[in-house]
């Protein structure tokens, strides 16, 4: 018995020594971060130059994107969009890609004798290290400002319709319901329109912040 007993202990003690021991558990892999596709407004706009790395399958797209401002004046923002292999929609180029992208284009418009076009992002760039378009945080205040008084707009219209519709014994004149109807629809078109350029706005404004950063590590010219 006193065997048996013996037996049955290291047994047990083997158990639970087995049940403890640790096992090895792959880590769970860290997903990559790619940034976000720009807004709709943007990648509306057909791409001005394309090409492929064959190295990594990336498709790069470059557009000249361009936003008018009160006053007659332009914004204007060089947008690289990247689509990876297999994906189904462009993301913004991270700080790498763009400075990949840009290069190669460069050495192609170079090889091609597109001057303009090497001039123009030369000019881009100069304006960006020196903050010419700082006039874009006047556009988005203004187009902020817009959304808003188009929102109020479209409240009152649609609580004018309701109460012409919903009123007990009230019988709106000839016409108003059609008007109201009308001023609805046009409204919240614009409210859309308005609503989109604002996010765009907005992206190319942290695009712009962006770049502020890399380009406050070049020296400046003498």
């Amino acid at each position: 018995m006193k065997r048996f007993a013996a037996v049955l202990a290291v047994a047990a003690l083997s158990a639970c020594n087995h049940l403890q021991r640790p096992t090895y558990r792959e880590p769970d892999p860290t997903p990559v971060q790619r940034p976000a596709p720009p807004p709709e407004r943007i990648l509306r706009k057909a791409p001005d130059f394309r090409f492929k790395d064959f190295a990594t399958g990336k498709s790069y797209s470059y557009r000249g994107y361009s936003e008018s401002l009160q006053g007659g004046a332009e914004f204007r923002h060089e947008v690289i969009t990247v689509l990876d292999p297999g994906a189904d929609y462009e993301r913004d180029a991270t700080d790498e890609e763009r400075a990949f992208a840009l290069e190669t284009l460069e050495k192609d418009w170079r090889a091609k004798g597109l001057t303009q076009q090497i001039e123009y992002h030369r000019e881009l760039a100069r304006i960006g290290r020196e903050r010419r378009d700082s006039l874009i945080d006047i556009r988005i205040e203004f187009a902020e400002k817009a959304v808003k008084e188009l929102e109020e707009h479209l409240v009152s219209l649609e609580a004018d319709l309701v109460s012409s519709t919903r009123t007990t014994g009230y019988k709106a004149p000839a016409g108003h319901l059609e008007f109201l109807q009308r001023e609805i629809a046009t409204t919240q078109g614009e409210l859309a329109e308005t609503r989109s350029k604002l996010e765009a706005l907005r992206y190319l404004q942290a695009a712009r912040d962006r770049a502020y950063g890399r380009s406050s590590r070049i020296p400046p010219r003498s």
